[in-house]
């Protein structure tokens, strides 16, 4: 992951200022796709003396160093899925386009198109105890787009870890993060 971050930093620092419309796609696998800049490479040309400027310079000709002004970089992770599994090893927020905001006890989450999920609970008389209550979940559909945020550990989406947030829209039958 941290190869892909480099290039699109890279990227966004080298290009010339965009509009807010403008899409930048950056792809590749990570064992060369014949464009931009190796890492090897580069760590010999640092290795031999070169500086950073130098070095970019070498492998972007034509290009000019800049403040990019763009303080935010999102990254499509994927796209169109039935469902996916979110996760935090600490308790995470999610919040969707309403405005709302709720707390979720650290656990996986099964997010589908329907963005349903145990955002609460409910007091509800206990089975055969009408004066005892017990909290169960409350499933409630989010409105799309929902955020979740987990400051205090990485983020999981299908089991792989993520820093930041995760935006999952629902286009009514999948989703998209």
């Amino acid at each position: 992951m941290r190869r892909y971050g480099v290039i699109a930093v890279l990227s966004l620092v080298l290009v010339a200022p965009v509009h807010a419309a403008t899409k930048l796609v950056v792809t590749g696998h990570g064992w060369g796709h014949g464009v931009g800049m190796s890492q090897w490479g580069a760590y010999g040309f640092a290795r031999h003396g070169w500086s950073f400027q130098r070095i970019l310079a070498h492998y972007y000709p034509g290009t000019q160093l800049g403040r990019a002004p763009v303080s935010r970089i999102r990254v499509l992770l994927a796209a169109q899925q039935q469902s996916a599994t979110v996760a935090c090893a600490a308790p995470m927020q999610v919040s969707d386009a309403s405005g709302r905001s709720w707390t979720l006890p650290r656990r996986r989450y099964v997010v589908n198109a329907s963005l349903k999920l145990a955002v609460g609970l409910k007091k509800v008389p206990r089975h055969g105890h009408r004066e005892s209550l017990a909290s169960v979940p409350v499933r409630r559909a989010l409105r799309s787009p929902a955020v979740f945020d987990c400051p205090g550990a990485p983020l999981t989406w299908n089991g792989r870890a993520y820093h930041g947030l995760l935006v999952v829209r629902s286009t009514g039958r999948r989703v998209t993060r």
